[in-house]
């Protein structure tokens, strides 16, 4: 969720959270 926030995107993030 930090990631979200840190990211306007959240998409690249997210797909990496889900990888991690």
């Amino acid at each position: 969720v930090i990631n979200d926030l840190l990211d306007p995107t959240g998409q690249n993030l997210r797909v990496r959270e889900d990888a991690q």
